[in-house]
């Protein structure tokens, strides 16, 4: 597994510097609707271990309500079996990724998969 780790959710993109910065943010109910990358493109099979986290309640922050939270269980990287490689949908990915962002003028010249995701992580994710 090459660093970062690139994370597709229904064309929405994050990406994460470490393992621990990545499995921080994962919630074992949306495994089933995201995809995560490594830096070459292989895909990382994520797994749901352990028991169920203690249930609450959340807020909702986009419909400023309170909503009873779903089990939640710690997820893991399975870094044993066989890799699938997708790095041209990845690189697609980050380049619907920059248009949705008005960033057309800046994928001109970038057609590796390193420079896709330098130019993302550079242009959303870094700290200024």
């Amino acid at each position: 597994m090459k660093l970062p780790f690139t994370l597709s959710d229904h064309g929405s993109i994050q990406i994460y510097q470490s393992k621990a910065d990545l499995l921080q943010h994962i919630e074992s109910p949306d495994i089933g609707d995201i995809t995560v990358f490594d830096a070459t493109g292989d895909v990382l099979r994520l797994a749901v271990e352990g028991p169920d986290l203690p249930k609450g309640l959340v807020r909702d922050h986009w419909h400023s309500r309170w909503i009873k939270s779903v089990p939640v269980r710690s997820v893991s990287i399975l870094e044993a079996g066989v890799r699938v490689n997708r790095a041209d949908e990845l690189a697609g990915l980050l380049k619907q990724f920059l248009f949705d962002h008005d960033m057309t003028e800046k994928i001109c010249g970038k057609e590796s998969l390193d420079e896709l995701i330098a130019l993302v992580k550079n242009e959303f994710f870094c700290k200024k």
